[in-house]
């Protein structure tokens, strides 16, 4: 699997069609960095981790990003599903607007569906490591947490570290999955056939 990360810094690659600037408005120019963005990932016939870096960027407005983060990480996921989507260097200004339109975002989607639907984010935080935007059931934080701790681990690893049955363990981790959280890796031993699950590593 290819588990390198393709880093697409969000500043220049705006500048390079033509939105050169630290402050970063409204729903078209958004979808035009998405389409920009998208075909460098297809280009590269990519299935790994992307970072979104928004270094150099002061400001973004709720519209922009959700087009830049949500509908991108959407996107990319219904090309390939174990591609995952994290943030990097985040404005105090940019990381406000980014949570009103994840709150945004997941209660029209609620309306619509009629259920409770959640939007969170990966977050890589220098001296600190990943962590997730948003609200999440607590024993998937939990989960989290674990899997930062290790690195890679399994079903297995949770049922055993828990004391749960591994069908409950294995839905912590497909959770996180689906949310876009964490990725996969089908792993073939004398064991038989499982999942490996994994975050990437960042230096």
């Amino acid at each position: 699997m290819n588990t390198d990360i393709i880093v697409l810094q969000i500043y220049d690659n705006a500048a390079s069609i033509g939105f050169d600037s630290k402050i970063l408005t409204y729903r078209p120019e958004g979808k035009k960095l998405q389409q920009h963005l998208l075909q460098i990932c297809g280009n590269q016939e990519y299935t790994g981790f992307i970072n979104l870096d928004f270094q150099k960027i002061e400001i973004c407005d709720v519209s922009f990003i959700d087009e830049v983060v949500f509908e991108f990480s959407l996107n990319l996921r219904q090309i390939n599903g174990n591609s995952i989507t994290f943030l990097s260097n985040l404005d105090e200004y940019v990381f406000d607007s980014l949570r009103a339109a994840q709150l945004l975002k997941e209660d029209k989607l609620s309306k619509k569906l009629n259920e409770k639907v959640r939007l969170p984010l990966l977050y890589f935080k220098k001296n600190y490591g990943f962590d997730i935007i948003g609200e999440i059931e607590a024993v998937l934080v939990e989960t989290f947490q674990y899997l930062k701790a290790k690195g890679t681990i399994t079903a297995r690893d949770i049922a055993f570290e828990k004391d749960i049955a591994i069908n409950s363990a294995s839905n912590r981790l497909k959770k996180l999955f689906d949310y876009g959280l964490i990725q996969r890796e089908t792993v073939t031993d004398s064991s038989g056939v499982y999942y490996q699950y994994l975050l990437p590593t960042v230096f």
